[in-house]
């Protein structure tokens, strides 16, 4: 290196790159300028990462382990799992009977078409953990709470480090997150995951959004929708009218006044978003026939 640029060219750089400044006889000063502001921006945004995502982790584990411990002594946990638990434990435990006689296609299929496939898939993958207790499929739901609380974090990431940090330690009080740790039943997850969706279709103007950003956001709250199947026409309302509100708006702010300009503004975006939703949640219903290897107990369980 120091046949191309010199060795006092060489000590230039390796003083600026140890010191962190430059002096004004330095050769290329903008350029080392630009340097050293983009090292220092990159530095201070991993410490915020690292702090943000340092404290959800610390919050979910006091949330998991404190709401286990009292659901244990106290609550739900301290006596024999109720029956909406019961039928998603029982689903799972079909399923897992079933599996080794089964391609990874049939048992993707078996598992899409249970009653509720985010429950099921919790529950196989507690007792897959903790194959002799029932609190497998209860402590897996920490993740559900880590995901909403990175969800929280997503959403007001431009807000100040102050800020995000008193909403998530306000979020990790809500009971609602306690009670998630000691239910099976999809009901609340697919409330935290509606509650992000609706929020990350509000958090950013729709119109303002590439196709692939639109798609991307529609598939998102299809998966918060497909979490609970059965509550379907309750999410299309809630995330189909938080997305028309903000279609809307946009359109009113945007000085567009008959309805056909809307159409030609907003429609593309609308059918981007209506695709990317319905594409995950809709699938063809299961034929007894094929339900049926994970309707019935195997002859091994």
């Amino acid at each position: 290196m120091g046949v191309f640029l010199g060795e006092d060219r060489v000590w230039e750089c390796r003083k600026i790159v140890t010191d962190g400044v430059v002096h004004e006889g330095t050769h290329s000063s903008v350029g080392f300028y630009f340097l050293i502001a983009s090292g220092k921006r990159l530095s201070h945004q991993a410490r915020r990462v690292a702090a943000v995502v340092g404290l959800v982790v610390v919050l979910t584990a006091i949330t998991a382990s404190l709401s286990l411990r009292l659901a244990e002594q106290f609550g739900r946990l301290s006596v024999p799992p109720l029956y909406d638990d019961v039928e998603y434990f029982l689903a799972a435990a079909r399923w897992l009977n079933a599996a080794p006689s089964h391609g990874f296609a049939a048992n993707l299929y078996g598992l899409l078409h249970q009653h509720a496939p985010f429950s099921t898939l919790t529950a196989v993958i507690g007792f897959t953990l903790l194959p002799n207790s029932f609190l497998g499929p209860y402590a897996i739901n920490a993740v559900t709470i880590l995901v909403f609380l990175l969800g929280v974090a997503h959403l007001l990431w431009r807000c100040s480090l102050v800020d995000i940090v008193t909403c998530l330690v306000g979020a990790a009080c809500v009971p609602m997150l306690w009670q998630t740790m000691t239910e099976a039943r999809p009901d609340l997850p697919w409330g935290l995951a509606l509650g992000l969706a609706i929020g990350a279709v509000l958090h950013r103007p729709l119109l303002q959004r590439s196709r692939w950003s639109i798609f991307r956001l529609g598939v998102l709250c299809g998966v918060a929708s497909a979490i609970k199947p059965t509550a379907f026409p309750a999410s299309f309302a809630c995330i189909g009218l938080a997305a028309g509100v903000q279609l809307a708006c946009e359109c009113l702010e945007s000085g567009i006044q008959t309805f056909r300009a809307a159409v030609a503004r907003a429609g593309l975006p609308a059918l981007l978003f209506a695709a990317g939703y319905l594409r995950l949640v809709y699938s063809p219903a299961p034929s007894r026939l094929s339900a049926s290897s994970w309707s019935r107990p195997s002859a091994t369980s």
